[in-house]
C-alpha cells in the first residue's frame, strides 16, 4: 500500500488551469524535501510506501517540466497546420503565404472530389513568401502545410523527452533516496497527462523516421491529412499515424515505463479521457499499455463501464500487475 503526496490548483494561471497552490514548506524547496524524508519513514514503520502525482505540475505550471525545457528547447513540440484555397487553372496562381510552407502541393478536381494521381509538388515554386504557379487548365486545389511550434510544449515523438522527464522529476526523488526504488519509494502517478501539442505531431526527425519505417517520402504527401487526395488518402493517414505513435511510445512512453520497471516501481496513471478518445496520444490503447498500473478515475463516486473496461483490458492483455 501507498500514500500518494497531490496537489490541487487555483482557478488562475497557467496555460491549461490554475497554477499549483502555494504550500507550506514550499514545493520542492530544500524543507520540503525533509518533511517527505520524514514522510516516507513514518510511512514505512506502518507497511506503507510514498509517492507523489504529477497533477498541477505538468507542461507550463512551472515546475520540472519546465526546467527540462529552458535546459533542451528542441524539446519543445510542432504541431502541422494548413491552409487550402482553390483555382481555375489556365493561368498564374499567386499565393502570398503567411509562413515558409513544409509542403505545399496541388490536387486536381472533377465534380469536387481529387482526382486520382493528380498530386502536384509545388515546393519548388516558392520564392521567399509567395507561390507562383502556371496553373494547367481544370480546377485546382493548393494545400500549404507548415509546422507550427507550441510553446510551452513537450514533443513525446522527441528521443530524449521521456527520458528527460523521468530523469528530472522522478529521478529527483531517487537521487535523494537512491535505495528506496520499490521501497519506501515503490509507485509514482501520472493525473492528466497533457503535452500541449496534439493532432498531427511534426519534428526535424520525422520525414526521415518515416522514409525509413514507411519506404518513401511524407512530405509532398502531406496534404492528405487535411483534404482527400483520392485513394491514397488513407494510405498516407494510416503511415502518418502509425509513424507518430511508434514514434512517441519510443520517445515518451516506454522510457518512463522502462525508468519505473528497472527500479521494481509502478507507474499508475489516469491519463485524458481515459479511453474514450481512441485517437488520443494518437492511439490510447496503444501508448497507455505502457503503464504498470493502467487506469481511470470515476470522479463524484459514479462508475464508467468504458473507462474501467479500457483499463482492465490493458492490463489483461499486456500482463500488468493487478492494483
Amino acid at each position: 500500500m501507498g500514500l500518494q503526496i497531490n496537489y490541487a490548483h487555483s482557478d488562475r494561471g497557467g496555460p491549461s488551469y490554475g497554477l499549483t497552490f502555494p504550500s507550506e514548506p514550499p514545493l520542492f524547496s530544500p524543507s520540503w524535501w525533509e518533511l517527505v524524508g520524514w514522510f516516507m519513514g513514518e510511512a514505512k514503520q506502518r507497511g506503507l510506501a510514498i509517492s507523489l502525482s504529477d497533477y498541477t505540475l505538468g507542461v507550463g505550471q512551472g515546475w520540472s517540466v519546465e526546467e527540462v525545457l529552458k535546459a533542451n528547447p528542441d524539446l519543445q513540440g510542432s504541431v502541422l497546420k494548413a491552409e487550402t484555397k482553390e483555382t481555375e487553372g489556365d493561368r498564374e496562381f499567386l499565393w502570398q503565404l503567411a509562413a515558409q510552407p513544409l509542403a505545399i502541393s496541388a490536387c486536381r478536381l472533377a465534380g469536387g472530389q481529387a482526382v486520382a494521381d493528380s498530386l502536384t509538388d509545388l515546393r519548388g515554386l516558392v520564392q521567399g513568401d509567395l507561390l507562383r504557379w502556371p496553373a494547367p487548365a481544370g480546377r485546382w486545389r493548393v494545400v500549404a502545410v507548415r509546422a507550427e511550434r507550441v510553446a510551452p510544449s513537450l514533443d513525446p515523438m522527441h528521443p530524449r523527452s521521456g527520458a528527460a522527464y523521468a530523469g528530472k522529476f522522478f529521478g529527483q526523488f531517487t537521487d535523494r533516496h537512491p535505495d528506496e526504488g520499490g521501497k519506501g519509494l515503490n509507485f509514482f502517478f501520472s493525473d492528466e497527462l497533457e503535452f500541449r501539442v496534439g493532432g498531427h505531431l511534426w519534428n526535424a526527425r520525422f520525414a526521415e523516421e518515416f522514409r525509413q519505417r514507411k519506404g518513401y517520402d511524407i512530405v509532398p504527401e502531406l496534404a492528405a491529412l487535411f483534404t482527400d487526395l483520392g485513394p491514397r488518402t488513407p494510405k498516407v493517414r494510416l503511415d502518418f499515424s502509425a509513424v507518430q505513435v511508434a514514434l512517441t511510445e519510443e520517445g515518451f512512453f516506454k522510457p518512463v515505463f522502462d525508468w519505473h520497471q528497472q527500479r521494481g516501481m509502478i507507474y499508475g496513471c489516469d491519463h485524458g479521457g481515459r479511453g474514450r478518445n481512441v485517437v488520443e496520444f494518437g492511439d490510447y490503447f496503444r501508448t497507455q499499455r505502457w503503464n504498470q498500473g493502467p487506469g481511470c478515475d470515476q470522479p463524484g463516486l459514479s462508475s464508467d463501464i468504458i473507462k474501467n473496461k479500457v483499463a482492465s483490458s490493458i492490463s489483461h492483455l499486456y500482463l500488468r500487475p493487478p492494483h
